[in-house]
């Protein structure tokens, strides 16, 4: 067995390493899912910025990652209250369409959806976000706002571009303000990691 001094730097060496290799790398696949996860992993721990043009910055909530399948339904708790309220949900599919992560309040008619992506352009495919923002109605959640975040690194901000877009219209039925062009209403922010 290692000493607890050793043990404490092996833990802690990767980490470092992979924040410091995110953008060495030559595999854009494994760049992909560590950005995802550097995402995803920081949202437990800290409030998450996000900047944009103009010194637009937006801060994603705060919570527990939770898995979650976007099939099923959600569960009502018997005080009304919808089961993953309140947490980040990453659906249990890797490959899953159209977002990495949502979060809901309730209480507030919010649903956040953020897309997680190393590349220049993405597709945008909104059955999947209805697909949700469905289920969370069935739940008995009045949907008040629909937020979509594209989170690219600092490096791609600039080139990034919205690439096909299907389903026009269906998050006109949760939120008004989703009105055509929906390539429009995303925000595509830059995501900076922490400092090693």
């Amino acid at each position: 067995m290692r000493p607890p001094s050793l043990r404490k730097n092996v833990t802690k060496k990767p980490l470092r390493s992979w924040r410091l290799r995110l953008n060495a790398s030559n595999n854009p696949s494994v760049d992909g899912h560590l950005f995802e996860w550097l995402v995803l992993a920081s949202v437990p721990k800290r409030a998450v910025k996000l900047f944009g043009d103009h010194e637009v910055e937006d801060v994603l909530p705060q919570a527990n990652v939770l898995r979650f399948d976007p099939n099923k339904r959600f569960i009502v708790l018997p005080d009304g209250k919808i089961k993953g309220d309140r947490s980040w949900l990453q659906p249990i599919a890797w490959n899953q369409g159209g977002y990495d992560a949502v979060h809901f309040d309730k209480d507030k008619g919010k649903v956040i959806f953020v897309q997680v992506t190393r590349s220049d352009k993405h597709d945008f495919k909104m059955r999947f976000f209805y697909e949700v923002l469905l289920k969370l109605n069935m739940a008995r959640m009045e949907i008040k706002q629909v937020v979509v975040y594209f989170v690219v690194k600092p490096a791609q901000y600039l080139n990034y571009r919205m690439g096909h877009i299907e389903d026009r219209g269906v998050l006109l039925e949760f939120d008004e303000s989703w009105t055509c062009p929906e390539e429009n209403h995303v925000q595509v922010r830059a995501f900076e990691a922490p400092p090693v």
